[in-house]
């Protein structure tokens, strides 16, 4: 394991973000029935020390892991506390310089480390989206023995958020901080992983599912309880294939833990949920299957205003313009017509109706979740995205 330390005086981009006092009351809740946890709770006594941040990713991710940690650094009230370490699956040096070259005005510090024998324990599970990475994170507790918390993010997250708010409001004592998926999916858990939850012994929750894409974990809980190494075996006994990956294994085991703590779905967005944003909160945007990195069909996705955002930061730090980076993965016909498909569909309901109309009668039916998943609210989002472009 290699440890880098960067440090500047000077900062290209400013790292500054807007705090939201009111923030801190809505952090923590329980269900839509419970009152929000205010600030009596146990709070997390090590609030101005290192704040941990882990990120996974080999390099064909690296474009993801790249704005990822940009937009955590840059959005940190306090970036010279913040420590990120990338579990490193194969980043080829020249990225990893410039990676260094991007984070160094603000300050914070920057760590490498090789999985190298480590890798072994995952090597043979099924990849995710053709990378075995995201199990990565289950080798955390083994991987960083002197930390006890950490925030794991996957790299198709932008952050919009101070995750130095998190960071000060975690209760030291749970095991694991999560957002809850949205209610609409509640009743969706994939019947395949229902299953496998029943087969394994597991007590399925349907209420506490969650999407570990941004989690807090307590690594020194999890090598108390050994619950990595257990995570692992139940992987491996099932020849490294489970429904949803580490995230299924990840659930099965916190579903009848009482040291859980969900956090407010603002500190986990998905581009494909119906929730409704309030224009003065920052939040996290999870692009989950919705990779902006990679290439737009314009018949089966449309360029979102969440995907052009992604565009548009990737463009500050790369030093292009907002069209060059589009075009590093789409052609020029596909990005004009996902962006009319974006805006034709997001003008009105009638429109949107003739399209899918339009979609069913011509065989298109795959673009249907697309529009529904992201134009019921596209007027109300496309308002707040305007206040995160800078």
């Amino acid at each position: 394991m290699s440890a880098i330390k960067i440090r500047s005086n000077q900062s290209k981009f400013p790292a500054k973000a807007t705090r939201i006092p009111h923030l801190r009351n809505l952090l923590w809740y329980n269900s839509d029935t419970c009152i929000p946890i205010r600030s009596t709770m146990k709070t997390n006594s090590n609030s101005e020390l290192n704040i941990h941040v882990a990120l996974a990713s080999d390099n064909n991710y690296f474009e993801g892991l790249l704005m990822t940690a940009w937009s955590i650094a840059k959005h940190c009230s306090k970036p010279r506390n913040l420590v990120i370490h990338v579990l490193d699956g194969g980043i080829v040096p020249e990225n990893i310089d410039f990676l260094r070259q991007a984070l160094s005005p603000f300050g914070c510090q920057l760590s490498f480390i090789s999985l190298g024998i480590a890798q072994r324990r995952i090597a043979s599970f099924k990849p995710y989206h053709g990378s075995i990475m995201p199990y990565a994170r289950l080798l955390l507790p083994d991987l960083l023995p002197s930390v006890n918390q950490i925030v794991y993010s996957d790299v198709d997250i932008l952050w919009i958020a101070d995750i130095a708010l998190l960071w000060e409001n975690l209760d030291e004592k749970a095991i694991i901080h999560y957002t809850p998926h949205h209610p609409s999916t509640l009743n969706k858990l994939n019947q395949k992983e229902f299953n496998w939850f029943i087969q394994h012994g597991f007590k399925p929750d349907q209420t506490r599912y969650f999407c570990s894409g941004v989690i807090v974990l307590n690594l020194f809980k999890f090598r108390e309880d050994n619950l990595n190494n257990k995570m692992l075996s139940i992987i491996k006994s099932d020849n490294g294939d489970v429904p949803q990956d580490d995230q299924t294994v990840l659930n099965a085991f916190m579903f009848d833990r009482s040291d859980v703590r969900e956090l407010d779905y603002r500190w986990q967005i998905g581009t494909g949920n119906t929730m409704s944003v309030p224009d003065n909160l920052k939040f996290v945007l999870h692009f989950a299957a919705d990779t902006p990195w990679k290439t737009i069909h314009a018949n089966h996705h449309m360029l979102t205003d969440a995907i052009l955002l992604w565009h548009k930061f990737h463009a500050k730090v790369r030093d292009i313009t907002v069209w060059q980076s589009l075009r590093n993965c789409n052609s020029s016909l596909d990005i004009v017509a996902g962006r009319l498909l974006f805006l034709l569909s997001s003008s009105s309901r009638a429109i949107r109706f003739l399209i899918m109309f339009y979609m069913i009668v011509s065989g298109k039916k795959n673009n249907i979740p697309c529009i529904n998943a992201f134009m019921v609210r596209s007027q109300n989002l496309r308002k707040v995205l305007r206040l995160c472009i800078v």
